[in-house]
């Protein structure tokens, strides 16, 4: 018998014109997974019946089974929260004292990926169940206390049979990657083609059992990576990104180069700069999609980058979280006219509206998580906190640079540090407006916003 509560997803989804074969599709998916749950007799957190499809954006449904609704669980294990403790114990002691240096310095955190592999976290992490979720709370806690050392740090936290193998890496790479003895990199962007990755230069031309690359890459973050994944141009322009294919290029390979690091304005333990492509052989074996190859060019990272804007967006509310709980300790000490400032309204008004907001950002972020750890489609909620969340970070650290007055207008606080990085992040891994359009996409229809 189908439970009434999969029955009323289904239905909605009809009502909102939903084509036939994602229904019946959802449908599949609603019942095996509720036959899991019945099963081992347990429930999902945040687990949401709706019948949401690719392409349709309509509402998601409530859970009701056999008339007993059920809310969502939105909390997290003992033992999640535990490791967020964790966590943050060991950012508060091992990386905030030198959370100048990184900056100041741009020094990349060589030191501080070992000691995160000597504190044991990665394997408290495969304890309790590697998830995608248990990295955003990584990636969360390290932000409130170090920005800069979100992104080396995570590979570390992911191992083995995480987002470096999704990467195309192969296993054994992976390993060194996860190890700390190699660094990783993607390579999409030009200068020529931005958002258009559809639409690249760089070119792959097959020659006997190898590629022959020739182009160049911009804004490549971590230029000081050992293993790069590259996108080029394998078949005509006029295919887009159906011609585009994947390649694992490494350093050492001859043709390879790079830049100097940009003078970034914030994101500065990480280099980006340009990455050149001249005659560089690839074997066909290092072909990770595209041309001949049962994936696309950019669908074997698609997923990736989807979880990995939910994780973007925890990042930046790590550091904005930092912010508004050092304003409202401020607010509450600050005596003027004989009473705390946190008293008045144009005060504690701000950091209210902040914090109501940050919240809703961060179930956000957790919700598209979650729909990644259940193998669910979450484009739509990727593009949503990537177009609104750094952007709202910003708002609200800049909102704390104006409370704290003259000093938080200078380097004695960690403000002003926090909104330089943070803004790049409204750049990186898909502008807002790229973003907009990827939801507007799924509210009208390829055809009324086409990419």
């Amino acid at each position: 018998m189908r439970p009434a509560f999969i029955a009323a997803a289904l239905d909605a989804a009809r009502r909102r014109g939903t084509d036939g074969d994602r229904v019946r599709d959802r449908e599949w998916k609603l019942q095996t997974r509720f036959r899991t749950l019945e099963e081992t007799g347990s429930s999902a957190r945040g687990v949401s019946y709706g019948a949401r499809v690719e392409g349709d954006s309509g509402p998601s449904g409530v859970i009701e089974a056999e008339g007993d609704a059920t809310m969502p669980d939105f909390g997290f294990s003992s033992d999640e929260e535990q490791f967020r403790a964790e966590v943050r114990e060991f950012a508060e002691r091992v990386l905030g004292p030198l959370r100048k240096v990184w900056d100041q310095e741009r020094q990349y955190p060589v030191e501080q990926m070992q000691k995160l592999l000597e504190s044991g976290l990665p394997e408290r992490a495969r304890e309790i169940g590697r998830s995608n979720v248990l990295r955003g709370i990584f990636a969360e806690e390290v932000a409130r206390v170090d920005f800069n050392c979100v992104y080396p740090l995570l590979p570390l936290w992911a191992g083995p049979g995480g987002s470096m193998e999704g990467m195309g890496l192969p296993p054994q790479m992976a390993e060194q990657v996860a190890r700390g003895e190699k660094l990783q990199a993607l390579a999409i962007t030009e200068a020529g083609t931005g958002s258009d990755a559809g639409h690249v230069g760089a070119t792959a031309v097959r020659d006997g059992d190898d590629w022959v690359l020739n182009g160049e890459k911009n804004s490549v973050s971590t230029l000081n990576a050992d293993y790069f994944v590259v996108f080029a141009r394998t078949g005509p322009v006029e295919e887009g990104a159906r011609g585009v294919s994947g390649f694992l290029v490494t350093r050492d390979s001859p043709g390879v180069t790079t830049s100097e690091p940009l003078a970034d304005m914030g994101n500065r333990a990480t280099p980006r700069g340009v990455l050149t492509l001249k005659n560089v052989r690839v074997a066909a074996s290092n072909q990770l999609s595209g041309a001949g190859m049962k994936t696309s060019g950019f669908e074997h990272i698609g997923r990736i980058l989807d979880t990995n804007r939910a994780i973007i967006g925890l990042i930046c509310l790590g550091a904005a979280a930092a912010s508004v709980e050092e304003t409202v300790a401020y607010a509450r000490e600050r005596v003027l006219f004989g009473r705390p400032i946190s008293v008045n309204q144009g005060v504690a008004f701000p950091l209210v509206e902040a914090s109501t907001l940050m919240e809703a950002a961060r179930l956000l972020c957790y919700k598209a998580l979650w729909m990644a750890d259940q193998g669910m489609r979450h484009t739509t909620e990727g593009a949503m906190i990537k177009w609104w969340v750094p952007r709202l970070a910003g708002d609200v650290i800049r909102e704390c640079i104006v409370l704290r007055g003259h000093l938080g207008y200078t380097e004695a606080l960690p403000l002003e540090q926090r909104l330089r990085d943070v803004l790049g992040w409204e750049i990186g891994d898909g502008t807002p407006q790229i973003c907009k359009l990827v939801v507007a996409r799924s509210l009208f229809g390829r055809d009324a916003a086409p990419l």
